[in-house]
């Protein structure tokens, strides 16, 4: 039986000339798992709004074509709510409630259900995804990743029977995105789950899916089984691919880097402990020389105090107890705009550092917040991010990769000596995730320069980290060097997981 329908479907997001879709024909079927691939700003997310029946009913512009929902207009289907649930690529955007048992229960709630069978959902959803320990948490102290657990179970429980997953593992780390994809394999396999995932890490979806529908310059240029998306890919495409030993090779032939001792020190941390008003420790007792000239990244957890070291490392939070020193010099005898010129800093949610009305507009005002005149660097830094046919683009009617670029681009374009980067390669497609690796080794060839980056994502550590820092429960665990991990992803990501 087919669940949806789309039928020469273009649509144009508001004021736009060109098509976001362009001509897309295709068909899910009941009991499906179908894998979205492509470029970001290829047409995936927008495939999903449309499937989930939010454009253009909240996006506006034009759509053309048919699209129906078991065989009728999805304009007119009036129960499609309780049917088709959508996580978003940022969980900030659906979070509602205060507390995370809160958030399960509330669509329950608005939906009518009996209290005794509420209790039971919850309980069902909480062990699926592993989210006891938490279910009594605040939702606004959590991190990224336990945000897309929680949201992915406040639909679950709802009992929806079609999932739309927009980037579902993104924030999440290693153990946590095998329990989500797992969680969702038994909902397709054993209870019969219509899945559509757009997911750009693929060693653990990519055999899940029964399908692949492949987006490029809003185009579906590729519907075909996983097995024969496998076969027409292994050339032009084979980064979408699951990696394979020979893939992964970058860490094994890179020269270990000088130790720490031997090198400058661009960020120097002794006894450094943190926690917010009223709350255990996030961070305790941290000693850490992060040297120049190297790309260290952080991974961990996902609550471990990642996001929270980088903001003390930037200087957006002040320590409970212990200094921070960059470059010899302790953070907060640095002058305002010391720090500025000194460190950039992009978080792990790119809106947060959008303010103007075009990509260009971004680009000369973060020069003008260095006091930098040289504006030959926007047409330089416009054309190293792929970015120039959307330099009069609004930031925030890109997509998440394009939007993660921009802002990306607007710290870039100052050369800090020091970079502290934040999920950097969330939403980018596998190419230019590539592209982000080498460019960041680039960027600290010039021995006075440091980049810091918080990551799940352990193809592009493996790919670029010249040390890996290991955070459980806010203490560090280990600080070593990947220069000795070979073989499948599998094998890295079971080196590199937390103590």
């Amino acid at each position: 039986m087919k669940i949806f329908e789309f039928e020469s479907v273009r649509y144009f997001y508001p004021g736009a000339e060109i098509p976001a879709l362009n001509n897309i024909s295709f068909s899910i079927h009941r009991g499906e798992f179908v894998l979205l691939l492509g470029p970001s700003g290829g047409g995936k997310s927008t495939a999903a709004r449309v499937l989930a029946g939010l454009i253009p009913k909240y996006y506006g512009g034009r759509l053309l074509g048919n699209v129906h929902y078991r065989g009728q207009p999805l304009s007119e289907c009036k129960e499609f709510r309780q049917h088709v649930g959508i996580v978003f690529q940022n969980p900030e955007r659906q979070i509602l409630a205060h507390e995370v048992e809160n958030e399960i229960v509330l669509g329950m709630e608005n939906l009518g259900f009996p209290p005794q069978e509420m209790k039971q959902r919850l309980e069902q959803v909480l062990s699926l995804l592993s989210l006891g320990s938490i279910r009594f948490r605040r939702t606004d102290e959590l991190s990224g990743g336990e945000k897309q657990k929680v949201i992915l179970g406040a639909i679950l429980a709802m009992g929806p029977g079609t999932l739309i997953l927009d980037e579902p593992t993104s924030q999440l780390d290693p153990d946590g995105a095998v329990v989500f994809l797992s969680a969702l394999q038994k909902l397709h396999r054993d209870l019969g789950y219509t899945i559509i995932l757009i997911e750009h890490r693929t060693n653990h979806c990519f055999t899940l899916a029964d399908r692949v529908l492949f987006f490029d310059q809003g185009r579906l240029t590729a519907d075909a089984t996983a097995s024969t998306f496998a076969e027409i890919a292994a050339e032009k495409q084979s980064c979408y691919l699951p990696r394979t030993a020979s893939r992964i090779s970058h860490s094994s032939t890179r020269e270990k880097p000088a130790s720490a001792i031997e090198t400058k020190v661009g960020i120097s941390a002794r006894n450094l402990s943190f926690s917010y008003a009223g709350h255990a420790p996030v961070i305790t007792g941290v000693n850490i020389d992060i040297p120049k000239g190297c790309v260290t990244a952080i991974i961990g957890d996902n609550g471990a105090g990642k996001s929270t070291l980088l903001k003390l490392f930037a200087g957006l939070l002040k320590p409970s107890d212990g200094e921070i020193s960059v470059s010899g010099k302790p953070i907060n005898f640095l002058l305002p705009r010391e720090k500025v010129l000194a460190i950039g800093y992009l978080p792990q949610q790119p809106d947060d550092f959008l303010f103007n009305d075009t990509v260009e507009e971004e680009l000369q005002f973060s020069l003008r917040g260095a006091d930098v005149l040289d504006h030959s660097r926007v047409e330089e830094v416009l054309r190293l991010f792929n970015l120039e046919s959307l330099r009069s683009k609004h930031p925030r009617a890109l997509s998440i990769g394009e939007r993660e670029r921009v802002a990306l681009a607007s710290v870039w374009i100052t050369a800090h000596q020091i970079l502290l980067l934040d999920e950097p390669t969330r939403g980018t497609s596998p190419d230019r995730r590539s592209f982000w690796a080498a460019m960041f080794r680039q960027y600290v060839s010039n021995s006075n320069r440091t980049v810091v980056c918080v990551s799940q994502d352990m193809d592009f550590v493996a790919e670029c980290a010249d040390y890996i820092l290991i955070l459980k429960d806010g203490i560090l665990r280990k600080y070593v060097s990947p220069v000795d991990l070979t073989g499948d992803t599998s094998a890295v990501e079971s080196r590199l997981a937390p103590v």
